[in-house]
């Protein structure tokens, strides 16, 4: 049996790295515009742009995640125990997270490019 990581799988490697690429942009868009409007859920979805690159890297570099089971646990507690965490934290955001995407395109309350990048990072 054989497991697919990044580490042996170039397929995988690329899209965390576009991934990577995409919460990197999205922190900075977010933090940009959290500045101009001052609108608080930019900065909420700044701080989950953060969080995701982080994962994002974990899931990179950490190849016992990949054989281990879900929560993944280090013999001595790390970072990498909170990151295991963070597909629950994602579970319990997305219905808030959605509602606020449909008042976002309904209320027209963003630029257009911000309309059209909000769906990508939810």
């Amino acid at each position: 049996m054989t497991f697919k990581t990044p580490l042996n799988n170039s397929a995988m490697d690329s899209f965390l790295r576009l991934c990577l690429a995409l919460f990197l942009f999205s922190a900075f868009a977010f933090l940009i515009s959290y500045f101009k409007k001052r609108a608080n859920i930019k900065l909420l979805l700044f701080a989950l742009s953060l969080i995701m690159m982080y994962y994002v890297i974990v899931l990179a570099t950490e190849i016992g995640i990949f054989y281990n089971p879900a929560p993944y646990k280090d013999y001595k507690f790390t970072m990498l125990n909170v990151a295991a965490y963070i597909p629950f934290l994602l579970l319990l955001l997305i219905v808030p997270l959605l509602v606020k995407n449909k008042n976002v395109f309904k209320n027209r309350e963003w630029s257009f490019f911000q309309n059209g990048y909000l769906p990508l990072t939810i």
